[in-house]
């Protein structure tokens, strides 16, 4: 998939300030936040499930 993204000025100096500490090209930044993103929705999606259990025993 491709992607093509408009970012202000703030947006664009934090992803060059994350490239350079990390030294990952924009596709590597774009796939780790990705990724980050979705390991907290399925954290949560688990915390809802467990929490929905209980009150159901």
């Amino acid at each position: 998939m491709q992607i093509n993204a408009q970012l202000d000025d703030e947006y664009a100096d934090k992803l060059a300030f994350i490239q350079q500490q990390s030294n990952q090209a924009v596709t590597d930044v774009i796939k780790s936040a990705i990724e980050l993103d979705y390991q907290q929705f399925q954290h949560e999606k688990k915390n809802f499930y467990s929490i929905l259990f209980t009150f159901c025993l």
